[in-house]
């Protein structure tokens, strides 16, 4: 079966590869939080904590913690707290990411709210057939099944 890609870039300028959900560019995940970084935030809310589904959001929150603590904008208490919840954050990841790597998206689209969203890429399920596949003619991968041949000699 065939099936749509997640469009969403990640921090890391990867792109997420689950199943989209039918008529959406988002998988639920990302839908979710497309629906939840467009709501209206409250002026005291000053720093935006992204999802932490990688290294590098870590990294923008951690840049934001700290701007704001230079700046006076955030009380020393308030900041080790931020700071102690992305240290708790952190160990949840693997060994560390490189910053550019092969799988980073190399261009992206806006969507009319300002959303980036990774190349389109329609993917197949590794338990599909693929001689009844609609697109077979044109897939990479496809590899026709040489059982038909006539063996008469």
């Amino acid at each position: 079966m065939l099936y749509q890609e997640c469009r969403h870039v990640m921090t890391s300028g990867k792109k997420c590869e689950a199943p989209a959900l039918k008529g959406g560019h988002f998988c639920y995940f990302h839908t979710r939080l497309h629906i939840a970084a467009n709501k209206k935030i409250a002026p005291q809310d000053s720093i935006e904590i992204p999802v932490m589904e990688d290294r590098y959001s870590l990294q923008l929150v951690l840049a934001q913690v700290l701007k704001h603590l230079v700046n006076n904008n955030i009380d020393r208490h308030r900041a080790g707290l931020l700071l102690y919840g992305l240290q708790i954050a952190s160990q949840t990841f693997g060994p560390r990411d490189t910053f550019v790597d092969r799988f980073s998206v190399k261009s992206v689209t806006s969507t009319r709210d300002g959303d980036d969203l990774g190349p389109e890429k329609i993917t197949c399920d590794i338990t599909d057939w693929c001689d009844s596949c609609s697109i077979k003619d044109t897939c990479p991968k496809y590899i026709p099944d040489d059982d038909d041949e006539d063996d008469d000699d």
